[in-house]
């Protein structure tokens, strides 16, 4: 009978990872018998990772990664955030990815607020109120053509954070996945969805 390298636990035949630990499962498993007394004795090893135990060393069970990378992989895609809160509510992995879409909705609709909306109209106030002075107004002219300008530079970030995203959601195997590059730990740090 096949037994995991790491941690000892029986493997299933034809499974990628270990049901005990998660491990990846080389194409060589080490191969022992187990005496039968002895297997008889020995409580049964959990097939899962304690859910406390996931959430505490930020891994993810090797099935809840197999099973919902597809719905936590759509779950970046901003205004799709909600499907994993529908179709797998138990889902560590496609919650976390969910609170990450979440995340990068909230910085679309900032982005546009803000540069769309609040600095075009403070502006446009301020060159009416200046339309007197032309070296003001063409200086003012200048700035709102670079608040477009940073405005298309931070949508262009947000696109590139949601496609990384995506991706790395899509092909996480193991116990863990992925950390994002540059965003990552604070994408962690914010716990919108729990």
């Amino acid at each position: 009978m096949p037994f995991c390298g790491n941690c000892g636990a029986s493997l299933e035949e034809g499974k990628k990872f270990c049901g005990a630990c998660g491990t990846p499962v080389d194409d060589e498993p080490i191969v022992e018998t187990e005496p039968a007394a002895e297997a008889e004795n020995q409580p049964e090893k959990p097939v899962f990772e304690p859910a406390e135990e996931a959430e505490a060393t930020g891994t993810y069970s090797a099935q809840d990664i197999e099973q919902n990378k597809v719905m936590a992989a759509l779950a970046n895609v901003p205004f799709l955030f909600w499907l994993p809160l529908v179709t797998c509510k138990d889902s560590k992995f496609a919650k976390d990815n969910a609170n990450q879409g979440l995340v990068y909705l909230i910085g679309y609709v900032a982005n546009w607020l803000i540069f769309s909306l609040i600095v075009p109209a403070i502006l446009a106030l301020v060159i009416r109120l200046l339309i007197s002075v032309d070296f003001l107004v063409g200086l003012l002219t200048v700035i709102s053509v670079l608040v477009s300008i940073i405005s298309w530079v931070i949508g262009l970030v947000l696109f590139a954070a949601v496609v990384v995203s995506f991706i790395f959601a899509i092909t996480a195997t193991g116990t863990e996945a992925k950390e994002i590059p540059v965003i990552g730990k604070l994408l962690k740090k914010v716990k919108i969805i729990k």
